[in-house]
């Protein structure tokens, strides 16, 4: 099961319905080339954000994100059972194994470590929407990076506390992303289901505007089922991102692989119309 979820959310943790962010790269499978009238290919000129600045704005945020941990331990101290609070802190602790270059191991006992702070969240208090959404998060990144193949009892652990936190909070984009990715990667007998998937991830996208993460793999499900228009579209508005919005992880995760998508529809689906 791939590591997902969350991305671009790196700025946001703490508030409602927008915790953390993890990485993931998708398969795509190319179509030939069809009647694709009005499909945008295009050089986009953007702003360029220098990879070494954003590679300097990435250590500062994970130096943020552990400072953040030690004043919320702290405070976790004098109230041990404070939901909210351990929310958060599994929220930080799914951006920071997200983040962290301290190899595969260090990085799971981050993450079980989260998934841990969630579940403590929810034995204090069943209807927090992030805290659902976080122990899946936690848990499903955990699973991921031991290298096996989620099992059906951890697929459909996963999948309650994602369903429980859309219940809780039907706008809570985190979630919906997440369910759109588990449902278009999951084989069907896992209850994969590509229909809902797309419908999870426009709704993830229609939440939070500013989730280019979902943006993507809404883009990427696109290319998967052969609608072109609708892909380009999507990786359009994420490399002319408003250079007000164009963050560190924007600079190096979100923008080049959406470049790199419509590389390769110019190649195969060579003969499109640019649009103004």
């Amino acid at each position: 099961m791939t590591r997902m979820f969350l991305r671009n959310r790196e700025e946001r943790v703490g508030t409602r319905g927008q915790p953390a962010s993890v990485g993931d790269s998708v398969f795509l499978k190319w179509m030939p080339a069809r009647q694709v009238v009005g499909c945008v290919v295009f050089a986009c000129v953007c702003a360029a954000i220098s990879p070494v600045w954003a590679h300097l704005k990435k250590a500062e945020h994970i130096q943020t994100i552990q400072e953040d941990i030690q004043q919320l331990e702290a405070v976790m101290q004098a109230r041990p059972n404070e939901p909210h609070v351990l929310s958060q802190l599994a929220g930080l602790y799914l951006q920071l194994g997200d983040l962290s270059d301290e190899g595969t191991t260090q990085r799971i006992a981050i993450h079980e470590a989260g998934a841990r702070l969630a579940k403590q969240a929810l034995t204090h208090d069943e209807s927090l929407a992030d805290a659902h959404f976080l122990y899946a998060a936690n848990l499903g990144s955990a699973t991921q990076l031991k290298g096996r193949m989620a099992s059906a009892l951890v697929v459909d652990e996963l999948t309650f506390h994602a369903k429980r936190a859309v219940e809780l909070q039907p706008d809570h984009a985190p979630a919906l992303h997440m369910l759109g990715r588990m449902l278009d990667e999951l084989p069907w007998f896992l209850g994969g289901d590509e229909d809902a998937a797309l419908d999870y991830l426009k709704k993830a996208v229609l939440a939070d505007r500013h989730d280019v993460h979902a943006r993507l793999d809404l883009a990427k499900l696109y290319v998967k089922r052969k609608n072109v228009a609708a892909a380009t579209k999507e990786l359009r508005k994420i490399v002319q991102r408003h250079p007000s919005e164009q963050d560190w992880s924007w600079a190096l995760r979100y923008k080049p692989e959406a470049e790199k998508i419509l590389r390769q529809i110019a190649e195969h689906v060579p003969h499109t119309t640019e649009l103004p």
